[in-house]
């Protein structure tokens, strides 16, 4: 009884392993498709090329859209001594 428990539980870890194996594999497929169809397409020249337009970026637009709101700011401000 006590071998046919063992080699069950041994016989069910491999076919989890394999399982998650081959799951692991058909999940990075995409991306190694996706890398070897985009690589010709990399210029490096353009990494370090820097760009000289003047562009007029409202700064503190995006800084108050990132800043994180907390749910007590404005009833906390009025009861402030």
């Amino acid at each position: 009884m006590s071998l046919t428990l063992a080699y069950l539980n041994y016989r069910g870890l491999t076919v989890v392993g394999s399982t998650i194996v081959m799951a692991v594999i058909v999940i990075l497929i995409p991306f190694a498709l996706l890398v070897c169809l985009s690589t010709p397409l990399i210029k490096p020249s353009n990494w370090l090329q820097v760009s000289v337009i003047d562009i007029n970026i409202g700064w503190t637009d995006i800084q108050h859209a990132a800043r994180p709101k907390s749910s007590l700011g404005s009833a906390a401000d009025k009861y402030q001594d």
